[in-house]
């Protein structure tokens, strides 16, 4: 950041560094076959992090996306 300010509600300071990270609905589907090759067993929960409103939208009918990827395990 060039100089310290708000922006949707979160405080950035000077020089602070932004890092943008995202993952494609196609590369998430494919990590998954990827990490089922190697378990034993299937997880009994999948836990998905940064879940915000941004991230939930990109994925369309959220819902229905999510449960589709954890199904896969």
């Amino acid at each position: 950041m060039k100089n310290s300010n708000i922006k949707h509600g979160r405080y950035y300071l000077r020089n602070d560094w932004i890092k943008i990270e995202e993952i494609s609905a196609k590369d998430l589907k494919q990590m998954v076959l990827d990490i089922r090759k190697h378990l034993l067993y299937s997880p009994d929960e999948v836990v998905f992090f940064n879940l915000d409103e941004m991230n939930i939208k990109r994925y369309g009918n959220e819902e229905s996306f999510f449960k589709k990827v954890a199904h896969h395990f």
